[in-house]
């Protein structure tokens, strides 16, 4: 990953479940997105997918994971 966008888009909710899209398709015939909050998803600051910490960049973020204890999250 390069860019901030690419790890805010697999871990925050901007990463829609399938099953959630298949329920959608199946109910109304297509996928409903708020495209303003999609991107303010993508925009936000790097952060821990474990413990929420906030990191400067990509390089600090590979540090602190290697080093976080925090259990991962459990998919509800």
């Amino acid at each position: 990953m390069k860019h901030k966008k690419h790890w805010n888009g697999f871990t925050s909710s901007f990463f829609i479940p399938v099953m959630r899209v298949i329920a959608e398709l199946e109910s109304t015939g297509r996928v409903t997105v708020d495209e303003a909050a999609a991107e303010r998803l993508l925009q936000r600051p790097l952060r821990c997918h474990r413990c929420g910490a906030g990191v400067a960049n990509f390089p600090k973020l590979k540090s602190h994971l290697a080093e976080c204890v925090a259990p991962p999250p459990v998919d509800s």
